[in-house]
């Protein structure tokens, strides 16, 4: 990101730093503000992601710059001060939800409980274990402040031709965003797990979200996604915890919509996407390795041996498998509560159904990046590279595939450079 395109980009925090600091020069005699330098630091940051130790250095060495007679700038001092004059401006509630480290159940009592009034168990509330919510209306309202993003707003942007460029071509897209009174803003929304440390049993769980109708160069920049909750704790999250907090607030964004300058904005959950863990959970069905593990249809998967125990697969049928409905997923879900079993994978009712208008058979996608680029590529790999009793097989040809790919030189922004496939293939992520 260039300097001027990223001071065009923080339009209001700019005007914030020239309130405070005007035109004051950096020091006497100095060639650009404080505020110039501020803007330059911030630029650097966002565009190498800097670490807190990378910009504790950068300070040192800029002060090794500066004129002995010279008053050291408060915000070159040290990264605290530097960071007091980036975070201002920003406005968040967050409000943190005690969970049972026992049973996974959201306190009622919030942050003062004590004892469980599900399990009935008595100290399981522990600062490590906790579910926290964040205001989405501030987090709008400061994206909205920059006019970056409000001329970037594709609003009923759709293609004449019949050609899908983006996710407003789609059809579902289309037949949601007919309002022309009120702006819609729908968002493709993502749940994962990720752990802590490799030592740590703690894992995070954040559902955020990117907004649809931005440009992709803005839509997936880190500052421009809406963060709504992070769920911690050394277990999977339960989902009637997770949503209970989330739920009315979804509805509300939707159903009322809020107010952002005087304009009314309407927000709506369009798409999720996230591993099949993720995705389990959340339709609350089997896991993938179950008989019905797949959320898109009906089909049964079979055992089958492999090496000294065995996997779950779906072997191909020519007739197209049933895929899953809404109206089905709650009869399975009604009937699966009444028999204490699962039906065609269901086990219970989603908390998605809580939600208005989601349609959970349809409104979670395929997860392209690990059932694509790190399944079905790296499985295509493993049988040109390893399986010698393939025809493909071109494993002996290692060695020269490895020069070929460690020759590639990519540009400075792609962080992870070409490695050896034949020394690093387990390790090969989507």
């Amino acid at each position: 990101m260039s300097t001027r395109e990223n001071s065009q980009e923080n339009g209001p925090w700019i005007d914030v730093m020239k309130a405070k600091y005007g035109n004051q020069p950096l020091y006497a005699g100095s060639q650009i503000s404080t505020v110039d330098s501020l803007s330059l630091l911030m630029a650097y940051c966002l565009e190498h992601n800097a670490t807190e130790r990378n910009i504790s250095n950068i300070l040192d060495i800029i002060q090794l710059h500066l004129p002995k007679e010279s008053t050291i700038p408060k915000h070159l001092r040290s990264y605290y001060y530097l960071k007091q004059d980036y975070d201002i401006g920003k406005k968040e509630t967050i409000n943190k939800h005690p969970i049972c480290s026992h049973c996974g159940y959201l306190s009622e009592d919030g942050m003062d409980a004590t004892s469980c009034s599900m399990c009935k168990r008595l100290g399981t509330f522990t600062n490590e274990s906790y579910f926290i919510t964040l205001d989405i209306k501030s987090q709008l309202e400061e994206l909205f402040k920059d006019p970056a993003v409000v001329k970037g707003l594709s609003v009923n942007k759709t293609s004449e031709d019949g050609v899908i460029r983006d996710i407003y071509d789609g059809e579902i897209y289309k037949r949601r965003n007919t309002s022309t009174d009120t702006l819609l803003l729908t968002l493709t929304w993502h749940f994962d797990g990720v752990s802590v440390s490799k030592s740590s049993k703690q894992s995070i769980w954040p559902l955020h979200a990117v907004i649809n109708e931005l440009p992709p160069k803005r839509r997936f920049n880190k500052n421009r996604i809406l963060m709504f909750g992070l769920w911690s704790g050394d277990s999977k999250p339960q989902m009637p915890s997770f949503m209970i907090p989330l739920t009315p607030i979804i509805n509300d964004l939707y159903n009322n919509g809020i107010s952002i300058g005087g304009r009314e904005v309407k927000v709506l959950f369009h798409v999720g996407t996230m591993d099949l863990l993720a995705m389990c959970l959340t339709k609350n069905m089997q896991q993938f390795n179950g008989k019905h593990g797949c959320g898109m249809c009906e089909v049964s998967s079979v055992r089958v041996p492999k090496g000294k125990g065995s996997v779950s697969v779906y072997p191909w049928i020519p007739a197209k498998p049933k895929l899953r409905t809404a109206n089905d997923m709650m009869e399975q879900a009604k009937e699966a509560m009444q028999t204490k079993d699962c039906v065609k994978g269901i086990k219970g009712y989603t908390m998605l159904s809580k939600i208005t208008y989601i349609d959970p058979a349809t409104d979670i996608v395929v997860d392209y990046l690990h059932g694509v680029c790190s399944g079905l590529m790296k499985s295509m790999l493993k049988v040109l590279l390893f399986d010698r009793s393939k025809p493909c097989y071109i494993g002996d040809q290692m060695t020269e595939l490895d020069a070929r790919l460690c020759a590639i030189k990519p540009t400075d922004c792609i962080t992870r450079t070409p490695r050896s496939i034949g020394e690093n293939f387990a390790d090969i992520k989507g």
